[in-house]
């Protein structure tokens, strides 16, 4: 079984998904990406729905309100795919399983596909975590037997836990030396109850009495109750009697009857029928002979009439060879016309061609002789590739050279055009000194406005000057006044000096005001401005003179550009057209051996070099048209031989059988019609011999018959000692009169029997009878009332004893007595049914110990030393030591003692142990849900190739969180549930 395809309508958090599944595929997903939902998916999809009442997550929709879905599988077997749906509606939700013929079944035929295999079951083998047997260390052989039976038969520990139970139960129950189980404390009891009633029992002396009256009354009823049946009985046989007595007085009539017809008793069985049927039989069978006779006059008639030919007969296998062979004498005839036709067709195709190549030859001789050989094929390929490329060359060159003139005359006419721009040498040096002048004066200017800005500084300085001082003055006090304060005597002395200089500072700035130098910077200004003409004519000048300058040396520099590329055009022309001269060159010697290879396959001369190619394959075409003429030829005249061969045979043939011959055809037709009659007459005769032996051998059979018909009348009339046929049949007819009155005798008999016979023979009239009958009726009566008072004593008795038993400690002793016993009998059942169970599994799971264990055992060993890196080699499961391991040095590890990750390995290998043993019952998918979180690089890269060989015919969904144990699995799906499940939800 392999699951194909998921389709959830809705489940937990995933609605509308549809999930392809390979083979072998891993699912991977981080933390909440779906990875446990899409596991109880599937489970529930099997299995049903968790009710409520589990502890097993429903995974119902919060936003909608679809739940449920369907599985594709694929199955083994006639019922190839089939699709499980499930959706919502009883606890575990309604299931439909579809075929692909379109049959439809429910649950019952699941639960029939998985071989009964439930949820617990699948998910404690098929799809399982770490969490199952992490605790490997702990387990003894028994306990791992145990484990694996109760996981082979219901895939849980349910067996295991219940045998506790019973082992438990038994216990609280009984036990040997035990006094708090219930069975040794009722026990005690009982024995106590047992005591006291023999003390109670010896006390009640009254109760002996009755209870030996009570059994004398019951003993005297069962002998009244057995007279009571015999006269019951007597009395019915009487009544029958007197119903009966007309059937009596006819029984005895007829028994007198059949002792008179006692002499016709010896008759044949059913002699009068059987004489009958003889008497037509043999009147019959004196019929047929006749018929037969003529018939057997008539087919030896028929059998003269179609006695076959001899000379037929001698040539027969020769004629139907013959014939036989025309068939293909008839496909020579039709090759040869074919071949006629084909050759006609081919000859003017070569013809055609040899018109449309124009070549010189004269026979067709001389089209084959036509080298056209590999290396001739090469050699015409390689001289158009030549001849090509050397055209493609020339076209390029001669392209490229219209190119390069082109650019040529553009660079010449931009050129021509910078030159029609430029001004003559002495206008440029003119306009050169001219904006020499003008530099002059912008020099002049920017020297007037620094030393405005100087004029402008030495103003400002002189009240900066006067402020400085005083601001120094202030400071100095201020300093003065704060070593005094602190008396620091050095620091306010130097306070005060700094002051007396500030005061003198200000005073001398005061007389000094830089008169002479801001008025020597004036009159330098106003000489410099005395040379200046206007300052906005000057300005527009200036700018006229500087961009007409900058224009001119733009275009002297784009003319010098221009002069080196046409320079550089100049070149590239030369080069090309050297270039193309050498081309030129090359195709005037390309064109001598294009009419050399002309020449050599008998083409014109004037044949351009294009259709060389063309002309070259349709000459190929030619000579393999001119092959398959001469073949055809050849085979013309084979066919013509083999015809006049069959001629000659087929002529003398028929003339030994005096047939005439006059075509082949017509004397086939005729030959045909011989051998046809031939084979119908002798069919006819062979036939008539055989229906001739067959009435010959009838004949012999009717006469047989007609000789035992009369043997057996013979024989019926002399066991009745008769010879005539009237006397025969009279003896009959008493015969069966005798058989008739005997009938109904027996019938009599048995409706009377023995009895009702024998009580008849007493009586001789109706009305004795009917007197007896009458006294044995007053004599049932009475014992009747003897008995019912016998009933009534024995009621007063029962009531005496009964008031005894309620009136003494005897009857409660009694009652708390049997009470006891009664619940020890059912507690000792209870306590034999658990004993019982407990040992049929004890020796079940012996027999699994015996038979599966160590298959189960040698797998896991094989499995854990490929896990392991053959690490450790062998393992061992003791009844009273855990499990352990030796490796390959012979060294032994209690399970104990190995890493987290080792254990996991031994428990894989057990688990995958026993998924290999139950295979064949159940093909099911292995589901692993991060199951190398603890393994290393190594060891998780042997699991998957593990995975990946030993169980490539098996179905396996690995679930995980991990990038680089996902990515590790070579031959397997991958998938994404973060990325292809968001585009399969979108998509949907």
């Amino acid at each position: 079984m392999k699951i194909v395809e998921l389709h959830i309508y809705g489940y937990g958090k995933l609605e509308n998904v549809t999930i392809h599944i390979n083979n072998h595929q891993v699912l991977y997903g981080q933390n909440e990406a779906g990875k446990t939902t899409l596991m109880s998916f599937i489970h529930s999809m099997l299995f049903g729905f968790p009710t409520k009442q589990q502890s097993i997550s429903r995974y119902e929709p919060k936003n909608h309100s679809k739940y449920g879905g369907k599985l594709v599988m694929e199955l083994e077997g006639s019922d190839g795919e089939v699709i499980v749906e499930r959706v919502k509606g009883k606890a575990t939700g309604d299931v439909t399983v579809m075929f692909h013929d379109g049959r439809i079944e429910g649950e019952e035929y699941l639960t029939t596909l998985l071989n009964g295999m439930d949820r617990l079951t699948f998910e404690n083998i098929f799809s399982f975590n770490l969490n199952g047997l992490q605790d490997i260390h702990r387990i003894r052989e028994e306990d791992l037997n145990r484990f694996l039976f109760s996981a082979g038969s219901t895939g849980a520990d349910t067996l295991l836990a219940l045998e506790d139970t019973w082992e438990k139960e038994q216990s609280q129950l009984f036990k040997k030396s035990g006094k708090k189980p219930e069975i040794n404390q009722l026990i005690h009891e009982l024995r106590v109850e047992e005591k006291a009633l023999k003390v109670a029992k010896d006390k009640n002396q009254e109760y002996k009495p009755l209870q030996d009256d009570k059994q004398r009354i019951i003993a005297e009823n069962k002998q009244l109750e057995g007279n009571l049946e015999k006269l019951e009985e007597n009395l019915i046989q009487h009544k029958e009697l007197v119903q009966a007595w007309d059937l009596y007085q006819e029984y005895y009539v007829l028994k007198e009857k059949l002792e008179r017809l006692k002499e016709y008793e010896s008759f044949p069985s059913n002699g009068l029928n059987r004489y009958k049927t003889l008497i037509e039989r043999r009147n019959n069978c004196q019929l047929g002979l006749e018929t037969l006779q003529k018939k057997h006059q008539s087919l030896k008639e028929k059998c003269n009439a179609f006695t076959p030919n001899s000379l037929i007969v001698d040539k027969y296998s020769t004629l139907e060879s013959l014939v036989s062979n025309y068939s293909h004498v008839v496909s020579w005839q039709e090759r040869l016309a074919d071949i006629s036709r084909r050759l006609s067709h081919t000859e003017e195709q070569i013809n055609d061609s040899i018109r449309e190549l124009d070549l010189s030859i004269k026979s067709y001789e001389d089209i084959i002789s036509i080298d056209t050989s590999m290396v001739k094929s090469e050699e015409v390929k390689t001289l158009l590739d030549q001849r090509l490329q050397l055209e493609h060359q020339v076209e390029q060159v001669r392209k490229s050279e219209k190119i390069e003139i082109v650019k040529l005359q553009k660079l010449e006419e931009k050129c021509s055009g910078v030159e029609r721009e430029l001004l003559e040498e002495g206008e440029f040096q003119s306009l050169v000194k001219k904006k020499k002048q003008l530099e002059e004066q912008q020099k002049k200017s920017e020297k007037i406005e620094w030393l405005t800005n100087q004029i402008r500084i030495l103003e400002g300085q002189k009240s900066s000057s006067s402020l400085i001082p005083v601001l120094f003055f202030t400071l100095s006090i201020s300093v003065g006044v704060w070593g005094m304060l602190q008396r620091d005597w050095f620091l306010s002395i130097i306070g005060c000096v700094t002051a007396i200089l500030s005061i003198f500072q200000f005073l001398r700035n005061r007389q000094n005001k830089n008169h002479s130098l801001i008025q020597s910077l004036r009159q330098e200004v106003a000489s410099i401005q005395s040379d200046f003409v206007d300052e906005a004519e000057r300005e527009r000048e200036f700018v006229h003179i500087e961009n007409t300058f900058e224009e001119q040396v733009r275009l002297r520099e784009e003319w010098k550009h221009w002069i080196v590329k046409i320079e550089e055009a100049n070149e590239i022309c030369g080069e090309i057209s050297k270039e193309r001269e050498s081309l030129d060159s090359s195709l005037n010697q390309s064109s001598f051996k294009i009419i050399q290879v002309l020449n050599s396959l008998n083409l014109p001369r004037n044949l351009h070099w294009t259709m060389l190619d063309e002309a070259y394959r349709k000459i190929k075409d030619l000579i393999k048209k001119c092959e398959q003429y001469k073949q055809l030829h050849n085979e013309k005249v084979f066919f013509e031989e083999k015809l006049e061969e069959f001629q000659a045979d087929c002529k003398l043939l028929v003339e030994s059988v005096d047939v005439t011959y006059t075509s082949i055809s017509e004397t086939v037709i005729r030959i045909k019609d011989i051998l046809y009659k031939h084979k119908e007459n002798q069919l006819a005769y062979s036939q008539y011999v055989v229906e001739l032996s067959e009435v010959e051998e009838t004949i012999q059979q009717n006469t047989t018959n007609l000789n035992s018909i009369l043997r057996d009348i013979k024989n019926l009339k002399e066991s009745v000692e008769v010879v005539d046929d009237e006397a025969f049949l009279s003896y009959g007819k008493a015969h069966e009169q005798y058989v008739t009155v005997k009938d109904r005798v027996l019938l009599l008999y048995q409706q009377l029997g023995e009895r009702i016979l024998f009580l008849g023979e007493k009586y001789e009239e109706k009305s004795e009878i009917q007197l007896q009958l009458h006294q044995l009726q007053q004599s049932l009566q009475e014992y009747k009332n003897k008995l019912k008072n016998n009933q009534e004593h024995l009621a007063e008795i029962q009531y005496k004893m009964d008031r005894l038993e309620e009136g003494t400690e005897y009857t409660k002793q009694l009652y708390r007595y049997y009470e006891k016993k009664e619940e020890l009998n059912a507690l000792a059942k209870r306590w034999a049914t658990f004993a019982i169970a407990q040992k049929s599994l004890q020796k079940t799971i012996e027999h699994y110990k015996r038979d599966r264990l160590p298959t189960v055992i040698k797998n896991a060993e094989y499995y854990f030393s490929i896990l392991t890196r053959e690490r450790y080699t062998s393992i061992f499961v003791y009844e009273e030591n855990e499990i352990q391991v030796r490796d390959k040095n012979g060294q032994l590890f209690k399970s104990n003692e190995l890493s987290q990750g080792t254990k996991e390995q031994l428990y894989l290998s057990f688990r995958l142990a026993l998924v290999r043993f139950m295979k064949k019952r159940f093909p099911l998918p292995i589901i692993i849900d991060d199951g190398l979180v603890n393994f290393d690089i190594e060891r998780a890269t042997s699991f998957i190739q593990l995975l990946e060989t030993e169980f490539k015919d098996q179905q396996f969904l690995f679930f995980t969180c991990h990038e680089h144990i996902a990515t590790a699995f070579k031959q397997s799906g991958f998938l994404n549930l973060e990325t292809d499940l968001l585009k399969s939800v979108a998509v949907n």
